[in-house]
């Protein structure tokens, strides 16, 4: 290591804390033009002379030296340790940035067929203002050398280390996990002490279900963590296959301003989650399907599936007496529903299940008086935007059936509709669907509750 500083005019400043593959040195080298720059230098001690020449195209001896970029003020492990000490939060601003920063540098390099294979605390720098980067790579050649592996890494730092990693199987999806573990890290100082926190990321390699505990102490504590616990619930599925890529979590709307708030708005992709992860997701009841729709609000394929699944939940309690705390997330699901709908009107599939939402909404008493008026005009929307989609038009002519039926407002919103008779609309759809028997008899019981009252009858029979 001393000749090869002396060819480039450095020296070795300090020694930092060894990693648990090789030893870090600061040392300060001449650039090209001249200046002093210094630089974060990792030593590794490979077994032999073959391990040296694949772990690093062209070597002269059985060290391998990465050279990389030194931060003077230092790494994300202390930051945490600091906070951990003294029981602080780290601010949800703070965090949103590490997220876009780290997601969008994992986007970068699984793209290039790069794993970063070792990413943890340690190997995190802390810049200015606070921004982060990713340091020490590791090549696939140390990390899968079982010796190396046993007697170097000491326990506590393969904290961070995916299930499968310890099969010295090593994936993007690796990265990911590792990922979660350092946001889980971040975002638990002030709930839990670090003997705690090495405990908890050890038992979610066994058991996910040991993350639920620790959530409920941040939201009691920090409501404004809020939006990452659903991305973290993706990251830390045991399963890889159930985890996302780097590529799917830019797509989530929320990892999508973290993103924005980095600084980095090259990414640009279709928004979209694999099947598998969406079907865990909308595992649970109401209030689990209604967090994760939320989370993921520009995404139809989740919301397209958890429209279906809300609209099933809700057709579920019909029939079914419910107490207050049941009634009240029934209730919380209108305004989600409808911001559904109106934001995915061009989506029939969405549109469909909405509707049926909205309409088992109706039948379970969920709306207000301050909901009829808007709620029928949203589904009278929704026919006008899909006229020929025939479960859509039985859907809404159900829903807005069963509004007239309960309030004289839904009749009028129908009757004084602003963008045009509704009265007209809904003979414009009876005509088109006469010859299907479903949509046909919910048309006719929409005109036949309008009828009940008695100044609409003549602009229905008309």
């Amino acid at each position: 290591m001393g000749n090869a500083l002396k060819r480039r005019e450095g020296k070795v400043l300090e020694q930092l804390q060894p990693g648990a593959l090789g030893t870090m040195l600061v040392a300060q080298l001449k650039t090209h033009q001249g200046a002093q720059k210094k630089y974060a230098i990792k030593q590794v001690e490979c077994i032999d002379q073959h391990q040296a020449n694949v772990a690093l195209k062209e070597v002269s001896s059985l060290f391998l030296c990465l050279v990389m970029q030194h931060s003077g003020q230092g790494d994300l492990s202390a930051l945490i340790k600091e906070k951990r000490q003294k029981s602080e939060k780290i601010t949800d601003m703070v965090i949103q940035k590490f997220l876009g920063q780290m997601v969008g540098a994992l986007f970068y390099i699984h793209k290039q067929n790069i794993w970063h294979r070792n990413l943890k605390p340690s190997n995190i720098l802390v810049t200015g203002e606070p921004s982060f980067m990713l340091s020490d790579f590791s090549t696939e050649t140390l990390m899968k050398d079982e010796l190396k592996w046993k007697i170097r890494v000491e326990e506590e730092s393969k904290s961070w280390m995916a299930p499968e990693t310890f099969g010295l199987s090593f994936t993007e999806k690796s990265d990911i996990w590792s990922l979660g573990c350092v946001l889980l890290d971040m975002m638990s100082c002030f709930v839990l002490n670090a003997e705690e926190i090495n405990s908890l990321l050890q038992n979610i390699r066994e058991d996910s279900s040991c993350l639920e505990g620790v959530l409920t102490l941040m939201q009691d504590g920090e409501s404004s963590y809020l939006p990452f616990f659903p991305i973290l619930v993706m990251m830390l599925q045991i399963e890889p296959s159930m985890r996302p890529t780097a590529r799917d979590l830019v797509t989530v709307p929320f990892v999508g301003k973290c993103l924005t708030f980095a600084g980095d708005t090259s990414i640009k992709l279709k928004k979209s989650l694999p099947p598998t992860i969406t079907d865990e997701l909308f595992q649970g009841g109401v209030e689990n399907v209604l967090e994760f729709m939320q989370a993921f609000w520009d995404i139809e394929e989740v919301q397209a599936k958890g429209i279906q699944h809300l609209a099933r939940f809700v057709d579920d309690e019909s029939g079914h007496s419910e107490n207050n705390a049941d009634q009240a997330v029934l209730e919380s699901a209108l305004p989600v529903t409808s911001a559904v709908l109106r934001k995915h009107l061009q989506n029939g599939v969405v549109a469909e299940s909405a509707c049926s939402a909205l309409w088992a909404l109706a039948l379970q008493g969920c709306l207000t008086d301050s909901d009829y008026e808007p709620t029928a005009a949203l589904l009278l929307d929704a026919l006008r935007v899909n006229p020929e989609r025939a479960v859509l038009v039985k859907n809404g002519c159900l829903a807005l059936a069963s509004l007239v039926r309960l309030s004289e407002t839904a009749a009028l919103a129908i009757l004084l509709d602003s963008e045009g008779s509704g009265i007209e609309l809904i003979k414009d759809e009876y005509h088109l669907h006469s010859n299907e028997p479903g949509v046909a008899e919910a048309l006719c019981l929409l005109m036949n509750e309008m009828v009940q009252y008695g100044e609409m009858a003549a602009a229905v029979t008309s």
